[in-house]
């Protein structure tokens, strides 16, 4: 399978295919301040931290630097 890079693209130098640990986790308290939601994070096999996916909190960050 060839991948294609969108043209916005252009700078990108190098692309890698590496396995990672992904974990879905239910996060929150069920309020309208911390709303009940899955979350996912992405760990090396080493169990390093790499990425966390949070689109509630992603939205919340986006409001307060409005």
């Amino acid at each position: 399978m060839k991948m294609v890079l969108p043209k916005r693209s252009n700078h990108v130098r190098e692309v890698k295919m590496m396995e990672v640990i992904h974990v879905v986790s239910f996060e929150g308290e069920g309020t309208k301040e911390n709303p009940a939601r899955l979350i996912n994070e992405y760990y090396s096999k080493e169990g390093t931290l790499l990425a966390t996916k949070d689109e509630w909190l992603e939205r919340e960050i986006e409001k307060a630097q409005k």
